[in-house]
């Protein structure tokens, strides 16, 4: 970036600056911007004109803090429509809910507005600043790159992981593989013990003698050749 070049200007009232100063910061803390303010106060003089006119020209983006006060403060404006006139990329950050004058409305109400008390709008805000100045958004445990001050401990572990698009897409892809990789090892398995049930059943048949096998084979009971049945009593002792 050249030397005193800024990425952002913010144009605000006077009657905000406590709340702009905090969002200045939170701007510069997630997206790495610089954002150039008037802090001095003195909104009067040739000279205040040309350090208002320089440092706008020495900006890409406008930021307008849109407030009741802001809305009415003819300096703000009068920032607002230079910036306008030199073609600056504008953004109407609401500070608070606030009915638009006609006059604000008619000449402002195409540019890009966010409320900025609406985390998802100020989270995109910053994703787009992050595009415009040409960095990459940092993510991942421990960041504070999508968070503002007051929120960086909110999230932590596991919860701030999951909000981590390029994390939770690394975990499924594992995920997937270990299933891919289960499922054959897992089929060759049973079939091993789908081989080892069958052979032991055909080992259990073949040695299993038949019905016929056991009709045909004799039994000695030691009884002399030739003796009937009838002519025996099995079991009683000889007189």
């Amino acid at each position: 970036m050249p030397e005193n070049k800024h990425d952002i200007f913010i144009s605000y009232s006077r009657h905000d600056l406590e709340r702009v100063k905090a969002i200045k910061q939170d701007l510069e803390l997630a997206t790495g911007a610089s954002c150039w303010m008037d802090l001095e106060g003195i909104e009067s003089g040739e000279q205040f004109e040309k350090v208002i006119i320089s440092a706008i020209n020495r900006s890409d983006t406008m930021l307008f803090m849109l407030s009741k006060s802001s809305m009415n403060s003819e300096w703000a404006l009068d920032e607002l429509d230079f910036a306008k006139k030199k073609k600056k990329r504008i953004v109407i950050v609401h500070l608070e809910e606030v009915e638009q004058t006609d006059r604000f409305y008619f000449r402002y109400h195409k540019y890009d507005q966010i409320k900025w008390n609406d985390k998802s709008q100020r989270e995109k805000l910053f994703r787009d600043i992050c595009r415009w100045i040409g960095k990459e958004q940092e993510s991942g445990l421990g960041s504070s790159k999508d968070v503002t001050l007051n929120e960086r401990n909110e999230d932590s572990g596991f919860k701030y992981f999951l909000k981590n698009k390029k994390g939770c897409s690394i975990t499924i892809s594992i995920v997937l593989l270990l299933v891919i990789a289960y499922l054959p090892l897992k089929n060759l398995m049973f079939s091993r013990n789908s081989d080892s049930s069958v052979h032991s059943t055909i080992d259990i048949e073949s040695a299993s003698p038949t019905m016929d096998d056991a009709k045909c084979k004799s039994v000695d009971l030691g009884l002399p050749s030739g003796t009937l049945w009838g002519d025996r009593n099995l079991g009683s002792k000889s007189r």
